[in-house]
Parts: C-alpha cells; sequence; structure tokens
C-alpha cells in the first residue's frame, strides 16, 4: 500500500478541497502619467461644477467632532474631503 501522506489531503473524506477558491487581487498598475492626468481631469471638473473649495488655514481649536461639524455648517458643507499639508493632530482627531 502507498502510504497516504497527509490527512489533508483532497483524497479524503473531511480533506482540503483540489482546487480551492482563494482570495485574488484584480488591482492593476496604472502609470504616472495616465495617474496625473485622471487626477487633473476629476479636480478641473470639480472646479466646473463648483464643488471645489481651496481653503489656506483650516484648523479646529480642541479635538472636538462637535466644533468640526459646527465649522462645516457654518461653511455650508455636508460631504467634504479634507486633504492638509501636514499632520494637524486636533483636525485628525475631531474628524
Amino acid at each position: 500500500r502507498a502510504r497516504s501522506g497527509s490527512i489533508k489531503s483532497p483524497i479524503w473524506r473531511s480533506g482540503g478541497v483540489t482546487f480551492a477558491a482563494r482570495p485574488q487581487d484584480h488591482s492593476q498598475k496604472v502609470n504616472k502619467k495616465m495617474y496625473r492626468g485622471a487626477l487633473k481631469s476629476i479636480l478641473s471638473e470639480l472646479v466646473r461644477q463648483d464643488r471645489l473649495i481651496v481653503v489656506e488655514k483650516f484648523s479646529v481649536e480642541a479635538p472636538k467632532t462637535k466644533l468640526l461639524a459646527q465649522k462645516l455648517k457654518d461653511m455650508a458643507l455636508e460631504d467634504v474631503l479634507i486633504i492638509t499639508g501636514e499632520l494637524d493632530e486636533n483636525l485628525f482627531l475631531a474628524a
């Protein structure tokens, strides 16, 4: 008789699956020029639709979500994406 090898072998009852499904990575590499062009296109479309606002200095005095929500409400903004040059700890914690 041949040796069985392992009980995890797919030929045994409650063994492994022969060609089991594995998580797949469907991401594709995008060239740097194409990525920058797409980003410029998105930003220019947002400017055309008046949906892009650039603020020079945006900070929150204390790390409180209520303060940030009030500041955004005063600016009449609901759905926002905040991008900063450097990390502001209070803004990070308030968001």
